[in-house]
C-alpha cells in the first residue's frame, strides 16, 4: 500500500520533524502542530487534537521561513494531510505597516549614529 501512495504523489515527500502553527483566515485562532513531512504540494502534520482543525488554514512555519495557505486533504488520528493551495502568503496590512515603520526607525537610527560618532 506505501507503494501505491508515492505513486500517485507529484513530488517526492520529505521527512521532518518542525514545529508549526496553523492559523485561521481571520488570524486570531491558532493551532501548534508538527510538520512530519513535506513536498511542494502539500505535508503531513501532526496535531493533539485535529477534529478542530479548519478545513482551510494558513501554515506557518518559522524554522523554513515558509508561511503556505493549506487546506486539509485527509484526517486519520492525529494526522492530517494538507494541499497547499497557493503560493505563500504574505504578510498582512498590519505587518507590512509594521514593517515600513521599522524601516522608517532604523534610517533614522542610523543618521543619529552617523551624526554622533561622524
Amino acid at each position: 500500500m506505501a507503494g501505491s501512495l508515492q505513486e500517485r504523489r507529484a513530488s517526492l515527500r520529505t521527512r521532518t520533524l518542525l514545529g508549526a502553527v496553523a492559523r485561521e483566515a481571520n488570524k486570531l485562532v491558532t493551532w501548534d502542530c508538527q510538520v512530519r513531512n513535506l513536498s511542494q504540494q502539500g505535508a503531513r502534520l501532526e496535531t493533539a487534537n485535529p477534529v478542530w482543525f479548519p478545513q482551510s488554514f494558513e501554515l506557518d512555519v518559522p524554522v523554513r521561513q515558509m508561511r503556505l495557505q493549506a487546506s486539509v486533504v485527509w484526517r486519520a488520528g492525529r494526522q492530517l494531510g494538507v494541499a497547499f493551495t497557493g503560493g505563500e502568503a504574505g504578510p498582512s496590512a498590519t505587518e507590512r505597516d509594521e514593517l515600513q515603520r521599522l524601516k522608517l526607525e532604523h534610517g533614522r537610527l542610523r543618521a543619529r549614529l552617523n551624526d554622533l560618532t561622524g
